[in-house]
């Protein structure tokens, strides 16, 4: 099967609901910048959140009522630009010392005063050390509340979780450490 590479063959991209002969809308796309790094496309697209009517119906406009798409302006197109830079490595950062697997929305720091994570160093040698059983930040979250940011397919699903608003005001919170214990031993695999 062909391939075609968009980017390098910018006259043959598809334009859907372009009539047969009619010029098609084709990306701009610009080289290298003078510093050798950022690249650049630019497109015109149909308006997201209006469908390209120029007019938004959201849950609070009713009965035949609609507002103009703050998005489009009204116009039902909007002009698109990205700039990136093509990936060659991961880069490294010299302000990180301490790497958690996910932030629940507590404040964080260098692992001075938050528990869980891995230094800087065990995460560049193993990106996945940071996922590891007692890396979690167990003395501020349950686990209901971590693997709900971490990995929500690990989230327990506990009837003593349910129902009960925010997670700090679970009857259960203040004695986190027993949901861990019990947490901890429904991960081991059964036979």
């Amino acid at each position: 099967m062909h391939e075609t590479n968009y980017l390098h063959q910018p006259q043959v991209w598809p334009s859907v609901g372009a009539a047969p002969g009619q010029a098609a809308s084709v990306p701009k796309v610009q080289g290298l910048s003078e510093e050798g790094e950022a690249m650049i496309i630019e497109w015109v697209q149909q308006c997201a959140e209006c469908k390209g009517t120029g007019l938004y119906v959201g849950f609070a406009e009713r009965d035949g009522a609609g507002v103009v798409c703050q998005s489009c302006k009204g116009s039902g197109r909007r002009q698109m630009k990205v700039e990136y830079k093509e990936f060659t490595q991961r880069l490294q950062r010299t302000d990180v010392t301490h790497v958690y697997r996910t932030n629940p929305g507590i404040v964080v720091d260098a692992g001075k005063t938050v528990s869980g994570g891995v230094s800087i160093r065990e995460w560049e040698a193993d990106p996945t050390s940071c996922e590891q059983p007692g890396k979690e930040m167990r003395q501020h979250t349950c686990p209901a509340w971590w693997y709900q940011s971490a990995d929500y397919s690990k989230k327990p699903d506990w009837k003593e979780c349910m129902g009960v608003g925010a997670f700090a005001d679970c009857r259960q919170f203040p004695d986190k450490a027993s949901c861990w214990q019990r947490w901890d031993k429904e991960q081991v695999p059964h036979d």
